[in-house]
């Protein structure tokens, strides 16, 4: 019978050291999920921020929402993906950048990134600003604006 017991004991040991990894484990495996999405999220504003200051409405349609709100001096709406596309070649081929900078974003308390920033032309400055919210775990471009100062 004590043989028994003491088995038992051992089982139970290990049992509880499984369940102790297995909550370790989890608890990693989650960090490491939330850590990916918000490098993520800095990667995708990078690369928004490169496409606009190399005018490139092509790289920069792959990071933007099925709809999209654009404002652009003559067009604003809800437009879609191909549609903001084609205005954006036009303003950028109308306004080809001079310098861009980025002088301020963030992070909203619904995780939505946000950037202002400055897109310098020949014919002047644009302040432009853009949102980003999660869409089916991706970070998508939901509104775009260039508003000539």
């Amino acid at each position: 019978m004590r043989h028994k017991i003491i088995k038992f004991a051992e089982s139970t040991s290990i049992m509880n050291f499984s369940m102790h990894s297995f909550y370790k484990f989890s608890l990693i495996l989650l960090l490491s999920f939330t850590t990916s999405f918000l490098f993520a999220q800095e990667s995708v504003d990078q690369k928004i921020n490169d496409a606009i200051q190399k005018a490139d409405a092509s790289l920069l349609s792959k990071y933007m929402a099925n709809t999209i709100e654009l404002s652009l001096p003559g067009n604003e709406g809800n437009f879609s993906k191909k549609q903001a596309t084609i205005l954006l070649q036009s303003f950028f081929k109308d306004n080809p950048p001079k310098n861009f900078k980025v002088k301020h974003k963030g992070t909203s308390n619904d995780d939505s990134v946000y950037c202002i920033c400055e897109y310098e032309t020949s014919t002047g400055i644009f302040r432009t600003y853009y949102l980003c919210s999660a869409q089916n775990g991706e970070l998508k471009l939901f509104q775009l604006t260039f508003n000539k100062k």
